[in-house]
């Protein structure tokens, strides 16, 4: 018996949907998202992934965090905002050892651009769609069961 092949609509073209649209992919979905943003003026702070999210981004969805300029993170200051003042200064270079992926930092921006040419372009599956511009408006649920 042949795999069922469904056609998915993802609501929104951020982190989340452009991984979630990653995934349906390499499931053999066809799979369409729909995303408010042109993505052309992109802007963003840092972003982190802790062990658990790494490895979901590796083992599931093939990331490449070299090329998406990931930095590693080894060492944690946290301090005082109003004095910048350094309250907890933690080694966490053990991360990789213990929960077997590592705690990355990314730029945002290029954080969904890998996810975006991860569920885009060339990989596993058929590409998904983009429709930019676009805004959900409603939602239709039909229990089948």
């Amino acid at each position: 018996m042949a795999p069922l092949t469904l056609k998915i609509v993802v609501v929104g073209g951020g982190i989340a949907g452009l991984a979630t649209a990653i995934a349906l992919r390499r499931g053999g979905h066809e799979v369409i998202v729909l995303g408010q943003s042109r993505f052309s003026s992109e802007i963003g702070a840092a972003i982190h992934c802790a062990p658990n999210a790494t490895r979901v981004l590796d083992k599931a969805l093939g990331f490449d965090f070299e090329k998406a300029g990931a930095v590693q993170n080894a060492r944690c200051l946290l301090s005082d905002g109003n004095t910048a003042k350094v309250m907890a200064d933690m080694d966490v270079s053990h991360l990789v050892s213990e929960y077997g992926h590592p705690w990355y930092f990314f730029h945002r921006v290029d954080l969904r651009g890998a996810l975006k040419e991860l569920a885009f372009g060339d990989g596993d599956g058929p590409p998904a769609q983009l429709n930019l511009q676009a805004k959900a408006v409603s939602m239709v649920y039909r229990d089948l069961s």
